[in-house]
């Protein structure tokens, strides 16, 4: 009966996954800076917009003739819609924990570097140019350095078929009981994967029959 018991608690379908295991966003790097700076940055860029789009401050209009503009309207549409959205778009996902928040950063970082480069030859060079530009590529780094790390909940115990992605998922925090999982799903590659990673840390041990006794 209490084999019958054992084997029955014992399988489980490869689409279940215990409470401890519930996937979870992993932490994501430099997210609170990354939302910071781009809010920062989209309120700027929204301030700016503003101003050129209801001539409260702007350079001479005679800037635009080469394109053929008459005013400034346009120009702080482009600046709302290349800077100040997608800055807006990445603190949004930092402060809902996304693991997308570094690819909308590397987006925004090279948007605010067309923005800095277009206007350029209209209204020239000067220090907040620079510090946009400061700007634009702390976004760059930042995004690559949160796009460089990746948590164990992208993959699926019970699917995937990578062992090195296995055995991390196993492991990184509760051995015991992921390990215990890990043989009811029945997964032989996750069998191999828990083996082995256990073997070095003692968690592993060789189930033994009834009438088995240690020599």
């Amino acid at each position: 009966m209490a084999a019958t018991g054992a084997s029955g608690t014992g399988h489980r379908s490869h689409g279940a996954a215990s409470p401890g295991l519930a996937a979870t966003p992993p932490p994501v790097p430099w997210r609170r800076t990354l939302g910071l700076v781009a809010g920062v940055t989209s309120v700027a860029a929204i301030g700016g917009a503003v101003q050129l789009i209801t001539g409260t401050y702007t350079p001479p209009v005679s800037d635009l003739e080469p394109v053929g503009l008459h005013s400034w309207v346009v120009p702080g549409l482009w600046l709302a819609a290349s800077v100040a959205v997608p800055c807006a778009c990445v603190t949004l996902l930092a402060w809902h924990r996304s693991p997308r928040v570094g690819t909308a950063a590397i987006v925004a970082g090279l948007l605010l570097g067309v923005e800095l480069v277009v206007q350029i030859p209209f209204v020239g060079l000067d220090v907040l140019q620079a510090v946009m530009g400061i700007v634009a590529l702390a976004l760059l780094g930042l995004g690559f350095a949160a796009r460089g790390i990746r948590g164990p909940a992208e993959g699926n115990l019970t699917t995937s078929t990578d062992p090195t992605r296995v055995t991390s998922y196993l492991y990184d925090d509760h051995p015991a009981q992921k390990e215990s999982d890990a043989f009811a799903s029945g997964d032989l590659v996750v069998r191999a994967a828990a083996r082995t990673a256990a073997g070095g840390a003692g968690l592993w041990r060789p189930r033994r029959g009834p009438g088995h006794r240690d020599g």
